[in-house]
C-alpha cells in the first residue's frame, strides 16, 4: 500500500500567522484577558462598540453584530419578511450555511446551477427552472 503523505510533505505548514502577530501579541492579549474578567461576552460594551463603528465604517444608521454567517444569513431573511413556505432559489455551488438558514424559518429552498464557484449568477435556463409560481426571493452570492 502506497502511503500518499510523507514526512517532508507532511512538515510544510498550512499556515504561519505568527508574522502577522509581531507587535500584537501582548496588546491582544491584554484585551482578551480584559474581556474574560468581566465576563461580558454577548451584547456587551466591545459588541456595542463595534457595531457602532461599523456602522460608521460602511455609512449606515446601525449594524448587528452576529455570532456566524449562517446567524447573519438567518437574520437577513427574518429582516426580509421570508415566512414558513415561502420558496427561495439557492445557488447549489455555494457553503452549507447558505441552506441550513432556510429551514430555520420554515422556508423551501429551490435549487440552481451557478455558472462556478467564483460567479454568482445562475447558469442560463437554471434560475428560470428553477421558479416557480411562489417563489419569493433568490440567494445571490459573492466570493471573493
Amino acid at each position: 500500500m502506497t502511503t500518499l503523505l510523507t514526512d517532508s510533505a507532511s512538515s510544510v505548514p498550512f499556515f504561519d500567522g505568527a508574522p502577522m502577530m509581531d507587535g500584537l501579541k501582548e496588546d491582544m492579549l491584554a484585551y482578551i484577558s480584559a474581556l474574560i474578567d468581566t465576563g461580558r461576552f454577548i451584547n456587551g460594551p466591545d459588541v456595542a462598540e463595534f457595531e457602532a463603528l461599523f456602522a460608521a465604517y460602511c455609512q449606515t444608521a446601525a449594524c448587528v453584530g452576529a455570532a456566524s454567517g449562517l446567524d447573519a444569513l438567518r437574520l437577513a431573511l427574518i429582516a426580509s419578511g421570508l415566512e414558513q413556505g415561502d420558496e427561495v432559489i439557492v445557488p447549489a455551488q455555494t457553503f452549507i450555511a447558505t441552506f441550513e438558514a432556510l429551514p430555520q424559518l420554515g422556508a423551501a429552498d429551490a435549487y440552481a446551477l451557478a455558472r462556478n464557484s467564483f460567479d454568482a449568477s445562475f447558469v442560463d435556463g437554471e434560475r428560470r427552472r428553477a421558479m416557480t409560481e411562489r417563489l419569493d426571493a433568490a440567494f445571490a452570492r459573492f466570493v471573493p
